[in-house]
């Protein structure tokens, strides 16, 4: 549980920013699409007009697999 606490409070734009000096700004954008796509991330655009992300639920039971194996 604990696990999936804080997958949901995980700041994925933070994780973007964090990785945009080692990565190109266009492998960073397809690699959050693909993960948007495959229903494991979910966009959306807060009050301001800004894009954010969120694990899906499907996203956790995703990662909790891989953890556990």
């Amino acid at each position: 549980m604990a696990l999936h606490i804080r997958l949901i409070m995980f700041d994925f734009q933070y994780l973007i920013t964090q990785l945009s000096h080692r990565y190109d700004a266009k492998v960073l954008n397809q690699t959050v699409a693909n993960l948007v796509s495959k229903g494991i991330l979910e966009q959306y655009t807060d009050e301001n007009g800004e894009f954010h992300f969120q694990i899906t639920e499907f996203g956790i039971e995703c990662a909790e697999e891989l953890i556990s194996n």
